[in-house]
Order: structure tokens, then sequence, then C-alpha cells
């Protein structure tokens, strides 16, 4: 049987063809990592989930609220060759997409388990209305959600020190963002730590 090291957070990120709820979803990314220790980003690499999703597959439904935004759609068609490449490998339908997805969730996610997005209003909100509307169970619950973007404020505010993207990790490759997130906020967090309270 295969085991996991227990982890403390998983850091979350997905691409979409829109920006509300029922977004239809082009990859997930996701990166099991320790809040508490300064990983590598090689490390992080090391367990981390990537799928892609088959839009066309969201058609296959009777009924499906999901939307592609044309705005959104046309932002994609500005990003790097390299991010677009990426959206392009071993597709799977929806469904599968997100029960393989669950399944990954499932070895890693526990009672405590802190959920990072940047922000978990649009990333864990499109993945809730997903899991809600084909009926899997959600791999957390409301408690565990953790914003990237509210940690990134306080760390500019009270530390202030800044961290440059690893130039191997491609911008909106949804694995690749969930490595970058988790390796900062490790980063922020130890900072933040670290500073005397006056």
């Amino acid at each position: 049987m295969v085991t996991h090291t227990m982890k403390s957070a998983i850091s979350v990120d997905i691409e979409t063809l829109g920006k509300g709820p029922y977004a239809v979803i082009l990859s997930i990314g996701a990166v099991a990592f320790n809040e508490n220790t300064l990983s590598t980003v090689d490390d992080l690499l090391a367990d981390t989930f990537y799928v892609n999703v088959d839009p066309d597959s969201y058609g296959e439904f009777l009924y499906t609220p999901f939307r592609i935004d044309p705005a959104t759609e046309a932002w994609w068609a500005t990003q790097s060759p390299e991010a677009l490449a990426a959206l392009q490998d071993s597709r799977l339908p929806i469904y599968g997409a997100l029960w393989r997805f669950y399944e990954w969730c499932s070895k890693r996610v526990y009672s405590k388990t802190a959920i990072w997005a940047r922000p978990p209003s649009f990333d864990v909100t499109i993945l809730e209305s997903h899991f809600g509307h084909f009926r899997i169970d959600c791999p957390w619950n409301f408690r565990q959600p953790a914003c990237v973007r509210t940690l990134e404020r306080l760390h500019r505010q009270l530390a202030g020190r800044r961290y440059d993207r690893d130039p191997r990790l491609v911008e909106h490759r949804a694995d690749h963002d969930a490595v970058h997130q988790a390796w900062l906020v490790q980063r922020w967090l130890a900072d933040l730590s670290r500073r005397e309270v006056a």
C-alpha cells in the first residue's frame, strides 16, 4: 500500500474560460506542502497534481450551468505559447478530471489541512460548484480555504520582502502556479513569524 506523508496544506490553482462560479475549467493544478517548512521548487514539484480538461466535454450533459466567457477566451489568445501548449496535453472529460482530483485530495486533505488559493472566492468556489453539480464529494469543508492574496497584503505591510518567481515555472500553467503559491506562502509565513510584535 502506498502511504503519503501528512502535510499541513494544499495549494490549488485552476485555469478557466470564465470568471464566475460556473466558469468552464481548462486545467486543475495543486501541490501538497508543509506551511512551516521552506521547500525548494524542486521539492514542491515532487508532489503536484495536474490535469487538463476538454471543454467540449461539458456539452455531453443534457443540462449544465457552466458557460464560456468570450472576454476570457480572447484573453487566452494573448498568453504565452508555453501556457497554451500546456493546456493541450492529455485532456480529460470534466467528470474524469474532477474525479481524479478528488482521489488525489483524498490521500492528502485532512480535517485541518489549509486549502490555499489566490483567492478562494475564485478557484475554490468554482471547484466547489463543479463538485456539487457532478455529485462528487468536496474533499474539504468550509473552514479550510485560506487566501493567498490576504497573506500577501499582510506580508507587504509587515515584512515587505520581495520574492521572485522561479523562471522555470510557466505562468498560467495551473500546477506551476500552485507551486509558486505554496513557495510564497512558506516564505511569507516564515517572515511574519520572525517579525517582533511591538
